[in-house]
C-alpha cells in the first residue's frame, strides 16, 4: 500500500507500517494536522481500506468477499492488533482475534 501511495501525484495522507518482534502490530499514522483526528475519521479510513482489501486477488477469488473487511485481511496477514493515531493527540487500538462460529 505504501508503494502505491508514493506513486500518487500528491503526498500520502497517512503512513502504514508493521512493528513488533514478529511484525504482529500494524500502525497507521496520519501525516497531516487535523486529518484523521477523530474515531469517526479513522472508521471512514478503515471503510475505504475495506474497499481496497476486497479488490485484492485473495478476496476477489473468495465467494463471500463482500462479508470481509480490512480487519479480516490484516488478521490473515498475521497482525494481532492495529493502532491508529493522528500522530499528535488521538490514538485507537483494535485487537484482532479469530472469529468464533456459533
Amino acid at each position: 500500500m505504501t508503494n502505491e501511495m508514493l506513486q500518487n501525484p500528491y503526498p500520502p495522507q497517512f503512513a502504514i507500517f508493521a512493528k513488533g518482534v514478529e511484525a504482529e502490530k500494524l500502525i497507521i499514522t496520519a501525516l497531516h494536522a487535523n486529518s484523521y483526528n477523530t474515531l469517526y475519521r479513522a472508521r471512514a479510513l478503515f471503510a475505504m481500506m475495506t474497499a481496497l482489501a476486497r479488490n485484492t486477488r485473495l478476496f476477489r477469488e473468495h465467494p463471500n468477499a463482500d462479508h470481509y473487511t480490512f480487519f479480516d485481511l490484516a488478521h490473515l496477514l498475521g497482525f494481532e492488533q492495529i493502532t491508529f493515531t493522528d500522530g499528535e493527540t488521538f490514538a485507537h487500538r483494535i485487537e484482532l482475534r479469530a472469529a468464533t462460529v456459533r
